[in-house]
């Protein structure tokens, strides 16, 4: 196989930090971004990545992770949540927030395609299938409690980010009362 990058200062595995410069088995210089720094589920960019910022090149599914978790971690949707973008009142606010990852749209309509609209009792199995397999996905979470839920979409090669506020203040629609004979 290709030997292993290593860090300028000779060391088999790099150390976490920001950046971390590294060596690439060809010798070249490589670059990675860790966000959140020394935290569960850190998203790391490349050199790659970072080439994807310019203009006129599609961004991929690691750009648009990393920028959700910024937005979510330092505030810079703190317009929508009344304060400011570093506010220290930032963590209790954020809770107010629920940011689904890039891959949960694709999920969803996967699985409507695939049957999950059906009507009887097959398209209620695979209702009842695709209910659990997208409950995971909220765990520990109650959805009617955010303010604002955060969906990133990525349809034809283009992104875009679904934002739905107050979701606990959809009334549930009843069935028409049926008309006097």
């Amino acid at each position: 196989g290709l030997p292993k990058r290593r860090r300028l200062d000779g060391a088999a595995e790099p150390s976490k930090g920001w950046p971390r410069p590294l060596l690439t088995p060809s010798g070249g210089l490589d670059f990675k971004v860790a966000y959140p720094r020394f935290a569960k589920g850190a998203v790391e960019l490349g050199v790659p990545e970072l080439l994807r910022l310019g203009s006129g090149v599609y961004l991929n599914d690691n750009l648009i992770d990393f920028y959700l978790k910024f937005l979510y971690h330092e505030g810079g949707l703190g317009e929508l949540a009344s304060g400011g973008r570093g506010d220290e009142a930032w963590a209790a606010k954020r809770k107010r927030f629920y940011f689904f990852n890039q891959f949960f749209f694709s999920k969803l309509v996967g699985g409507l395609a695939g049957g999950g609209l059906s009507k009887g009792a097959r398209g209620q199995a695979k209702q009842d299938l695709l209910w659990r397999a997208l409950s995971r996905w909220t765990k520990g979470e109650d959805l009617l409690d955010k303010d604002f839920i955060v969906v990133p979409i990525n349809g034809d090669r283009h992104w875009s980010v679904a934002i739905i506020c107050n979701p606990g203040a959809v009334k549930p629609v009843s069935a028409p009362a049926s008309a006097p004979a």
